[in-house]
């Protein structure tokens, strides 16, 4: 895959990786409060990566090096072979989706972007494993992501008349909007 320069991002690119920071920005509390309960990782690093990749969608930061977020990244993503506890996963899955969402945004793979939506669902459905839930596809969890992708979805298809900057806010305010992560967790 080529690598290309950051200012060759064309409109329907940077829409995306805003769709997908977004979808990351849900998955930041699963890896924040593994930082609380074990002191491991770094969760301001990590909340600083994913708000670089805001400002590059948002066309005000142009010059990220991505590689060198990746490696800090790298830095701060939990082993799971160090804990024995579930919620070392959904933090990985959280790490895992912001390492694709970076090597999107500096390649441009879409790929990459939308593995980080079958991530995410195969976050929730692991953890509805871990706790043993049986409502599977109607499980109020699966429901509330796919209304999550739907309404940040329906702000992108909006967002026409929105400058950059205004589309990257209400994508942040749709993703507040719904106060916890992916598996339910306050955000």
């Amino acid at each position: 895959m080529k690598k290309r320069s950051n200012s060759e991002v064309v409109a329907a690119e940077w829409r995306k990786i805003a769709f997908a920071t977004a979808m990351v920005s849900r998955m930041t509390g699963n890896y924040r409060l593994f930082c609380e309960l074990t002191e491991a990782g770094d969760s301001a690093a990590f909340v600083n990566i994913v708000n670089l990749v805001w400002e590059f969608a948002a066309g005000q930061n142009q010059r990220i090096d991505f590689q060198k977020q990746q490696e800090k990244l790298e830095l701060i993503t939990p082993d799971p072979a160090a804990f024995d506890m579930y919620g070392v996963w959904p933090a990985l899955d959280a790490a895992v989706a912001l390492a694709a969402l970076l090597s999107a945004c500096e390649r441009w793979d879409e790929s990459e972007l939308d593995a980080i939506v079958t991530l995410s669902m195969s976050t929730i459905d692991n953890y509805l494993q871990a706790v043993e839930a049986t409502e599977g596809e109607a499980h109020p969890l699966v429901l509330a992501e796919q209304a999550c992708i739907e309404q940040l979805n329906a702000v992108i298809a909006q967002g026409g008349n929105l400058s950059r900057p205004q589309l990257i806010g209400a994508l942040k305010a749709a993703v507040k909007d719904f106060e916890v992560t992916n598996i339910g967790l306050e955000a």
